[in-house]
C-alpha cells in the first residue's frame, strides 16, 4: 500500500518495493485515480524499470483493475487470468488472551 499526496508532493511507500513505487509514480502526471492512462503510464514504467520475469507479475497486478484489465486484453490479445486477491492473514487471527 502507498499513495501520493498532491497537496505536499509526498510518496508514502508501505512497501518498498518497485511495483509498488511503479504504480505510485504513474499517479504522479495527473490525479486520474486508476483510469487507462495510469495502467498505460503504469504499463510503459513497468517495462522500462522491471526485468521480464517481474514485469509479467507486474502485468498480471495491473489486472485488478479495470483500466488494466482492458489494456492487457489490449497488448497481450487475451482475457488475463482471473485476479484472485490474496487473503490478510490478520483476517481470520482470533486475539489470544492469558
Amino acid at each position: 500500500m502507498a499513495w501520493v499526496d498532491k497537496d505536499t508532493d509526498t510518496m508514502m511507500l508501505c512497501h518498498f518495493d518497485k511495483d509498488t513505487m511503479l504504480h505510485e509514480i504513474a499517479h504522479l502526471p495527473k490525479d486520474d485515480a486508476h483510469s487507462d492512462a495510469w495502467a498505460k503510464r503504469l504499463w510503459d514504467l513497468q517495462e522500462t524499470y522491471l526485468n521480464k520475469k517481474d514485469c509479467q507479475v507486474a502485468h498480471l497486478e495491473i489486472t485488478r483493475y479495470l483500466s488494466g484489465r482492458r489494456l492487457y486484453i489490449k497488448k497481450l490479445g487475451e482475457k488475463p487470468p482471473k485476479y484472485e486477491d490474496q487473503v490478510s492473514i490478520w483476517v481470520n487471527t482470533k486475539p489470544t488472551s492469558k
